[in-house]
């Protein structure tokens, strides 16, 4: 069904890197979905809980220890022309277009036919396993 929408390639994630500055949004609930773009697929997780790891340069980071772990809780597929100021603050933004400005320098490439895969996300405590 997914590939019938997006006729893209099925890309199966099984962690998650985070931007230091990123990370810090979400631990102060100003960030709730992570939009990821993989160009020519859309992705899946593996999990619905997923292995985070902070990167400092928007690349893979340390995959040596996981600095937390996330729940997924939604999925949404959109064109990354298609989605909206209330998905920019979703994501942490001020603005849509401050993450259309950040979010092109990541993906440089990307354009607005582009396929991005919207992850729900929340942080899950240590030990107990609740979501923060």
């Amino acid at each position: 069904m997914l590939q019938n929408l997006t006729n893209m390639v099925i890309f199966v994630r099984t962690e998650l890197p985070l931007y230091g500055e990123y990370l810090n949004w979400v631990r102060e609930g100003r960030k709730v979905t992570t939009i990821r773009l993989r160009k020519g697929a859309v992705e899946l997780p593996f999990s619905s809980v997923l292995p985070l790891y902070e990167t400092t340069d928007f690349g893979p980071g340390d995959r040596s220890r996981p600095t937390e772990y996330v729940k997924v809780s939604a999925l949404r597929y959109h064109r990354w022309g298609d989605l909206s100021a209330d998905d920019a603050k979703r994501d942490g933004f001020k603005s849509y277009d401050d993450m259309r400005r950040a979010l092109t320098k990541i993906y440089q490439h990307i354009t607005d036919e582009d396929w991005v895969t919207v992850y729900d996300i929340s942080l899950i405590q240590s030990g107990n396993g609740s979501a923060r």
